[in-house]
């Protein structure tokens, strides 16, 4: 009303102020220690049933409305109880990250590039500042292949990851890959690799994708496999291979 008189500069002067106000607060609560966290994906069903929960009590007026409760807190403690992925691999093959489950990351090559570093990082749920591979405990490296033991449940596994170009004599390769649970690389391992799980080589992360591995559980999951409903991945996987 004001404006329509061209008197309304004072009045915007004090809305201004108050939204300056509102921003300072919120940048004061989100500077303190603690405001920010990372944590792993939650599960899709954790979500709706969050989602599920905050409708009924939103849209409900009836004394009922308090059992939407119920819902809202089977998805927070899903949500706050999601396991870290133990091993994340990049669908390239390239790339590799190992965890602990107090947020501690090691990288396989050390000069991963920022947005691939923190891909990982999110996806582990974790701030934590990554490390080299070879300064993980139970890391042994060569200039080609670095070989991970790690203890996951009631087991010790052995994860081979290759890190460059070079070819390693097959009868090598094919012992060293007996020896271990997870082969990973961004090349196509020859036949004779056959280690004790999964061989995520060229071949299979170009159908897959990403990967993320639980050691506990024994589980993986591929980025495809959760994301197979879009058609981007379900062209992907009607393509043709190409002749090598």
């Amino acid at each position: 009303m004001l404006d329509l008189a061209g008197i309304g500069a004072p009045a915007w002067w004090i809305a201004g102020q108050g939204i300056e106000a509102i921003l300072t607060l919120a940048r004061s609560v989100s500077s303190l220690q603690g405001a920010v966290m990372m944590m792993p994906a939650m599960p899709l069903w954790a979500f709706v049933m969050m989602v599920f929960g905050g409708l009924w009590i939103g849209l409900l007026k009836s004394p009922a409305r308090v059992g939407g409760l119920l819902p809202v807190a089977i998805g927070m403690w899903a949500m706050l109880s999601a396991p870290r992925p133990d091993v994340l691999v990049t669908s390239d093959g390239k790339h590799l990250a190992v965890s602990e489950p107090d947020g501690r990351v090691a990288l396989l090559r050390a000069r991963t590039g920022e947005y691939i570093q923190d891909m990982m990082l999110e996806s582990v749920g974790t701030l934590s500042e990554p490390v080299n591979i070879e300064q993980w405990p139970g890391t042994h490296c060569s200039p080609d292949v670095c070989v991970i033991s790690m203890r996951r449940g009631s087991r010790e596994w052995s994860i081979m990851a290759t890190r460059t170009a070079y070819a390693i004599p097959e009868l090598e390769m094919a012992a060293a890959c007996r020896r271990a649970d997870i082969v990973v690389s961004d090349r196509w391992l020859p036949v004779s690799c056959q280690p004790k799980w999964i061989k995520a080589d060229r071949g299979m992360l170009a159908e897959s994708g990403g990967l993320a591995f639980f050691l506990p559980s024994g589980t993986v999951v591929s980025v495809n496999d959760e994301n197979a409903h879009y058609p981007w991945v379900k062209a992907a996987r009607t393509e043709p291979p190409i002749n090598q």
